[in-house]
């Protein structure tokens, strides 16, 4: 098998840095290798340049073709019901709508944008605006810069989850599904229509309360928000994160149909790395 290229996915998950790398061809990729950096923040700076650096000098890992993943909680996601006549103009009425949220200078936002409705010949355009403020993004950037990193792009690492799931997915793409984040403290889901991001929560799991009951209360919200009808149904509800595992057999109690993100993975996975799967899946989706 020949190999085109590696990438490399870096995402910033709570106070743990996780590294992911993908060897690809030209329908699917290998998961070769991965890093858990705890309390990253807390580290002595050069200390953790060097054990970075080293962990891709070892692992034959070039720096030129990694994609950062900023946690959901520095991400601002909006949906914009625009009218189809702004069009011509949508870049300009998207910079409008990102100052008003710009109240000060120190608040200034880094911004990108996707359409979710195609380019049909509906009356109203369906934009998906994500925003992160400039001083939070450069704090990042400059932390890469000193291990010599300067990554190709910038995303939610939300978007790296959704990526892998659909990717060679093709048959779900016109389908709803619900993606949940199992954390280490913390549950984000995800409601995928159409291919696309159309909801997305984060909130933390208090004291004893199970995943059981949290997932459910969560699902409900995203399906609430996304106004799924009564006679339509969610095709999928997918379970990733380093804590999906072991709440996997009482959440599977009480949603049968739900399902591991591995079993979605495209690719292949080899044997050293088949336990870090569910915990590195939105970190290798931003490498793909």
């Amino acid at each position: 098998m020949i190999y085109l290229k590696t990438s490399v996915g870096i995402e910033l998950r709570g106070e743990d840095m996780l590294i992911a790398s993908l060897q690809g061809n030209f329908s699917n990729g290998v998961f070769t290798h991965f890093k858990r950096i705890a309390n990253y923040g807390q580290r002595d700076k050069e200390s953790l340049r060097q054990e970075v650096l080293n962990f891709f000098k070892s692992a034959g890992l070039s720096m030129d073709t990694v994609v950062l993943g900023i946690p959901r909680k520095d991400m601002v996601l909006r949906h914009l019901d625009l009218p189809a006549e702004v069009v011509d103009n949508l870049k300009q009425v998207i910079q409008y709508q990102v100052q008003s949220f710009e109240p000060t200078e120190e608040d200034k936002y880094y911004y990108d944008y996707s359409r979710l409705d195609g380019a049909g010949t509906s009356k109203r355009l369906s934009i998906l605006l994500a925003m992160v403020k400039k001083s939070t993004l450069d704090d990042y950037l400059r932390l890469l810069r000193g291990f010599g990193i300067r990554p190709v792009a910038v995303a939610g690492s939300s978007m790296g989850l959704a990526n892998i799931f659909l990717h060679n997915h093709k048959d779900l793409q016109d389908k709803t599904c619900v993606l949940a984040d199992l954390k280490a403290s913390s549950i984000e889901v995800l409601a995928l229509r159409r291919g696309a991001i159309a909801y997305s929560r984060e909130v933390p799991r208090e004291g004893d309360q199970s995943w059981k009951d949290l997932l459910l209360r969560e699902v409900d919200e995203a399906t609430s928000k996304i106004r799924l009808a009564p006679e339509s149904s969610l095709e999928q509800i997918v379970l990733a994160g380093e804590s999906s595992e072991s709440a996997y057999a009482e959440i599977k109690a009480a949603i049968p149909d739900c399902k591991l993100m591995k079993s979605f993975i495209p690719g292949e996975v080899p044997g050293e790395n088949k336990v870090h799967v569910q915990e590195a899946a939105s970190t290798l989706g931003l490498a793909y």
